[in-house]
């Protein structure tokens, strides 16, 4: 049997209430959005060596900061800063993460063979160039420029990987840049990705969700911007919005078969085809 409220208890129950339904909504905000500049020179990685955007690209690129932390605590300030600077030109989408660190000699690099990354200090861009919150690309590289790619889907299991990027499917390999560097203060990474590498409507306007991570292996934290909670199933239902992207050409998915044609003479003249 329900107990039987007065009217100073139903008003502290609905303020209770109300309290809890304020505060959720703060803790889950809608997802940001954002607007990439389209630049007419493209950046380099020496243009971030000063952990910040030289002169020559300075104010030319969008500025993302205020990671969040996923793991190991949902929703708690991250130990390491992250600033990510975004723009893009007529055939790529760059992206400059500056990783700072306050003990920059445990950060964890290896040259190692392209997507062995899990053991070390990582960045990654995911989007959804559809902007459905079904399925997108993820690039990813180590602090040395190692790179890692990936298709993302909702719901589905990875294939060979750790629990934690259950959903990738690492089959998918593309052609991308990407270069790294260790500095007394965390590190730099340059992404390069080419626009034939990508499917996207066919549109002079692009609209795509888009999440930034950095991954720091020696105190288990996974950040994301924005906000991608493990209390909310799904990753790009709750991705930012990024805008600005016109007139770029998706890639057609051309695959070019070898295919080679043999003639033999004979003695007697004639010739076969093979």
């Amino acid at each position: 049997m329900l107990p039987v409220l007065n009217g100073r208890e139903k008003g502290r129950h609905l303020l209770i209430a109300a309290v809890a339904l304020v505060l959720t909504s703060f803790a889950f905000a809608a997802p940001p959005t954002i607007q990439i500049p389209r630049i007419d020179t493209p950046p380099l990685l020496s243009d971030f060596e000063n952990m910040q955007p030289s002169g020559r690209v300075a104010g030319e690129m969008v500025k993302v900061t205020g990671f969040i932390a996923r793991e190991p605590a949902d929703g708690a300030q991250p130990t390491q800063n992250t600033d990510v600077y975004l723009a893009y030109d007529q055939h790529n989408l760059y992206a400059a993460f500056v990783c700072w660190d306050n003990d920059p000699d445990k950060i964890r690099a290896r040259m190692t063979r392209r997507e062995d990354i899990f053991s070390d200090d990582s960045a990654e861009i995911m989007i959804d160039t559809f902007h459905d919150a079904r399925r997108g690309y993820a690039f990813a590289a180590n602090p040395l420029g190692v790179q890692w790619d990936a298709l993302w889907t909702e719901g589905s299991i990875g294939t060979g990987l750790p629990a934690d990027y259950s959903g990738f499917d690492t089959s998918f390999d593309t052609v991308w840049r990407s270069e790294g560097r260790l500095t007394g203060r965390g590190y730099i990474l340059l992404m390069a990705i080419p626009f034939k590498s990508l499917r996207f409507p066919n549109t002079d306007q692009q609209e795509w969700g888009i999440i930034l991570n950095r991954s720091i292996p020696r105190t288990n934290e996974n950040l994301f911007w924005p906000r991608i909670s493990i209390r909310i199933q799904g990753r790009f239902n709750q991705a930012a919005s990024a805008t600005g992207l016109e007139h770029i050409s998706p890639g057609r998915n051309i695959q070019l078969i070898p295919y080679a044609l043999l003639q033999v003479r004979s003695v007697g003249g004639g010739r076969s085809g093979h």
